[in-house]
């Protein structure tokens, strides 16, 4: 039975856009561009999907610090109960109370679709 859920189009969207963001880290390291939270020749390792709380996209770096990023094409400023901002916000505080280093840095990676307050007031 066929499911107009339409969530099939949405986790497409956001592993599109998470494919995105990775794609932008990886050519601006190839092309020895530092970016505001890593220099190229840091990182060590890409994951994607990983085990961690936050598990979109994780640099492993060759000084031992680690950059989680939770990509989201679209989030809204939102801190109800079920909203997407508070979840990304709760993956942040359960990653670092688990394994966090005071030096690991944690990244919400979206798109200008996202909310005006999310884009420019939490930047």
């Amino acid at each position: 039975m066929k499911s107009n859920s339409g969530a099939g189009a949405s986790v497409s969207s956001g592993a599109d856009y998470q494919a995105r963001v990775a794609a932008s880290i990886l050519a601006m390291a190839i092309c020895g561009m530092s970016t505001d939270f890593i220099c190229p020749e840091e990182i060590k390792i890409m994951s994607f999907e990983t085990a961690e709380e936050i598990d979109d996209i994780v640099l492993e770096t060759n000084t031992g610090r680690s950059v989680y990023i939770q990509a989201k094409v679209n989030i809204s400023f939102s801190l109800s109960k079920n909203g997407d901002l508070k979840s990304v916000l709760s993956q942040f505080k359960s990653q670092h109370c688990l394994n966090g280093k005071d030096s690991d840095i944690y990244i919400l990676a979206t798109s200008m679709r996202s909310s005006k307050k999310v884009i420019y007031d939490l930047r």
